[in-house]
């Protein structure tokens, strides 16, 4: 699909992810601040510069901030405090997607889907399930298919069941139910 409007420029997201990857952020510059001013100084200063100096100079602009800054980006907001700070603070979720916010427990649930062709299917995602998550199309693998019974409540596995996997374009309407504990 050909996100360009006529005649205007191409802002599709792939694209202008590219052209904002091709310029110096200002937080790289800021880290590469003290290098550079020192590299100013001596200059004005008519002072000798290590030949290595510009070099090493722009790998750590281009190669090693970049990276320092990725991982300190992404070890913050993985952290506890950030996560709670951001939930007091707003209603907004880091995952792209509600499909990704279903999938991200880390409790067995049941699924049971409608699927476009009208069946009814239904499974259980657990320990060795999988869901994708976005950019990816979105599908669920459940590791283990049940059989329903006619008010679609689950009745038994289905024999010799490898899994069930789904894919959001043939669900019409999917449930995600918690399962019921006997304690008995």
């Amino acid at each position: 699909m050909d996100h360009r409007t006529a005649g205007g420029p191409d802002t599709s997201l792939k694209n202008r992810a590219a052209l904002q990857s091709n310029r110096l952020e200002p937080s790289t510059v800021a880290l590469a601040s003290p290098w550079l001013l020192r590299l100013v100084h001596r200059l004005s200063e008519h002072n000798r510069v290590w030949p290595w100096d510009p070099i090493v100079g722009f790998s750590l602009v281009e190669f090693v901030a970049p990276v320092v800054l990725g991982l300190t980006v992404v070890r913050i907001r993985r952290a506890g405090w950030f996560k709670s700070l951001t939930k007091a603070l707003t209603r907004l979720d880091s995952r792209e997607r509600a499909w990704d916010f279903a999938f991200s427990s880390h409790v067995p649930f049941f699924v049971r889907a409608k699927l476009k062709s009208g069946e009814r299917v239904g499974g259980l995602y657990g320990d060795d399930s999988f869901a994708s998550a976005f950019p990816e199309p979105q599908d669920v693998f459940l590791e283990q298919a049940w059989r329903l019974a006619e008010d679609g409540t689950p009745d038994q596995p289905v024999p010799r069941s490898r899994g069930l996997l789904l894919r959001q374009d043939d669900v019409e309407l999917l449930e995600l139910i918690d399962l019921e504990v006997d304690d008995g």
